[in-house]
């Protein structure tokens, strides 16, 4: 261990997922996720994100204190899982699939859960007159991106892809952490499957363009899509470069896959410069591997 610091949060029973780095930062995600044991004593849930509370974005100098933090207000959420973070001047650009509420815990028992869970993961039109913030649409997680201007403290924020497709788990070519990257890969939602058994099932995967446009949709990234058979479901999505790699995206995509019509598990290896074609190896594999099992591929 080089650095360690006490952050000193106000609250001490906050949960941080995932953190990222630029070349001269570190990115810290702090947002009203809060838990405790005592929780449940005073009638609370033990894991529960306060949707009336406030979020903010840290950006720390890589051996600085809680004193040398520059926070920055944003939007409130509840992301997970960040893509990548960078330096662009004098600011930083940070990406993540956002999230609205807690994946971790159920819905309050005095909701039904299967509406909720209806209504979680499927994204609802905010204009219908039965639209709720605080059920519709709040597992709908979409590629987001913040741009904190150092000098000025101002945030610029916003979605990079259109409504209605749901992803998560976004990986890169790890060569391109805390630096500027053209790439990203993920795992696409199947939000009506996700919405009736109340967990997250990824149907296909995505690649995204950060220096691409859509063609057909204004203001978004191009995105492109690896189409998988009816009821396959992956997880564990990652990206193996290849050990003579020029270009950023020349690798593989490997991730697990399991047929529910067969009840059998495959690796599926993807060439990320022919994403949308068939993959170039589907390995079975002796067992089921579950839903939400994710790791790294080292070479050896």
């Amino acid at each position: 261990m080089l650095h360690k610091v006490d952050l000193k949060f106000k609250s001490s029973a906050c949960i941080i997922h995932d953190v990222g780095v630029t070349e001269n930062y570190n990115i810290i995600l702090d947002y009203p996720q809060k838990f405790g044991i005592e929780r449940p004593i005073l009638g609370k849930r033990f894991i529960e994100f306060d949707r009336d509370a406030k979020s903010r974005i840290g950006v720390m100098p890589r051996f600085g204190d809680e004193e040398s933090i520059l926070w920055f207000n944003v939007k409130n959420h509840c992301t997970y899982h960040l893509i990548n973070c960078f330096e662009d001047d004098d600011k930083v650009i940070v990406r993540g699939c956002k999230l609205l509420d807690t994946i971790i815990t159920t819905p309050d028992d005095k909701i039904e859960r299967s509406e909720w869970y209806r209504r979680a993961y499927i994204q609802h039109d905010e204009s219908s007159q039965d639209y709720d913030p605080s059920k519709d649409g709040v597992l709908f997680s979409r590629p987001y991106e913040w741009r904190l201007n150092l000098k000025t403290h101002r945030v610029e924020e916003g979605y990079l892809i259109e409504n209605g497709v749901a992803m998560d788990f976004p990986v890169i070519n790890n060569q391109f952490t805390g630096i500027k990257n053209k790439y990203s890969y993920t795992q696409v939602a199947d939000s009506i499957a996700s919405s009736t058994i109340g967990m997250f099932k990824y149907k296909m995967f995505a690649k995204l363009y950060f220096d691409e446009h859509d063609e057909e949709i204004n203001g978004n990234i191009k995105v492109e899509y690896h189409v998988m058979d009816d009821n396959h479901f992956c997880s564990g999505i990652e990206f193996v470069k290849k050990q003579d790699a020029i270009d950023e995206d020349d690798g593989w995509v490997v991730c697990y896959v399991h047929d529910e019509n067969k009840n059998q598990s495959k690796v599926y290896i993807i060439d990320a410069k022919n994403f949308s074609k068939e993959p170039v190896a589907k390995l079975k594999l002796p067992q089921r591997v579950p839903y939400g099992y994710h790791g790294i591929y080292l070479y050896k």
